[in-house]
């Protein structure tokens, strides 16, 4: 689990309520200004980390992650080709237009698959599942992160099993490995490898 030591009297609950609000308020700005989604969490981090209450890497922001990248990339593979195979099969009996217009592919390609990833870990990973696991623990930290990730989806309009499950298991590797690098290039993979099957 991350150190807490440094924490005392009511900074992880005041660090777990900012966090709960900062989601909030991304879900709201998803739709409207999605442009704007990263500033609160960077001005979050900036004053945590000026104000001394917490490092970068007690909140993942670091480039080994706990048991090793070996262990993390068995783990890795194996998710992968377990979700890969399960997408797949959807993405064969769907309706879905196997067509990427090219005037949408920035919108399809870049942000969801390389923008999107990094800031919402930052934000549901390292900020929200962090927060709540300080006050509540590990697994209170994994659904609470999730839940919001997936009603994130839910107002964007593309809530599914798969994002509602990768909510699950992309906090879970957050909170394991300690290492925010986990979450984001799973995240990255598996955005690419749904467009792949979807556009390929």
């Amino acid at each position: 689990m991350f150190a807490d030591h440094q924490f005392t009297g009511k900074r992880p609950q005041i660090i777990f309520i900012i966090a709960v609000i900062l989601g909030c308020l991304d879900i709201g700005l998803s739709k409207f200004y999605p442009m704007a989604r990263p500033l609160g969490p960077t001005l979050f981090l900036l004053w945590l980390w000026s104000s001394n209450w917490v490092l970068p890497c007690d909140m993942g922001f670091c480039y080994t992650p706990s048991g090793g990248w070996k262990h993390w990339m068995q783990i890795s593979i194996g998710l992968g080709a377990v979700l890969f195979v399960l997408t797949w099969v959807q993405v064969q009996y769907s309706d879905s237009d196997p067509f990427l217009k090219p005037r949408i592919a920035w919108h399809h390609i870049v942000v969801p698959s390389l923008l999107a990833p990094i800031a919402e870990e930052i934000l549901y990973r390292s900020i929200i599942a962090w927060a709540t696991s300080l006050v509540w623990g590990k697994w209170a930290g994994i659904c609470l992160s999730a839940l919001m990730f997936a009603i994130l989806h839910l107002v964007c309009g593309n809530l599914s099993w798969q994002n509602t499950l990768a909510g699950v298991i992309l906090a879970w590797g957050f909170l394991e490995s300690q290492c925010l690098l986990i979450p984001i290039l799973w995240h990255i993979g598996g955005n690419l490898g749904v467009l792949w099957l979807m556009y390929g």
